[in-house]
């Protein structure tokens, strides 16, 4: 399972999206049904990692139609996968409404 940080990890400062794709790839390479879908921003978001550890089956890229995001994203969850959303915040709270 994934770790905590432990004392020395927790001081190094990086941005939240620098941990979040190759999280996503350490809980799939763990056999956790782990499916990433995202609104055209693969690389900004760092799901593109998902893909690059082998498990590009499990990364959706539904352009740039947030609403349609998590539509998808509500289907695979109903599914019995674990469905993490990647996006820029305002898009996910306006486009989506």
């Amino acid at each position: 399972m994934v770790k905590l940080a432990n004392e020395e990890q927790s001081q190094v400062k990086r941005a939240t999206r620098a941990a979040y794709g190759a999280t996503l790839a350490e809980l799939a390479n763990e056999g956790l049904p782990v499916v990433a879908v995202d609104a055209d921003l693969p690389g900004s978001t760092t799901t593109k990692k998902l893909a690059d550890a082998g498990f590009a089956d499990r990364l959706f890229n539904c352009g740039i139609a947030e609403q349609n995001m998590v539509g998808g994203a509500a289907g695979l969850a109903a599914c019995g996968n674990k469905v993490f959303l990647a996006t820029f915040a305002v898009f996910a709270s306006m486009r989506a409404c």
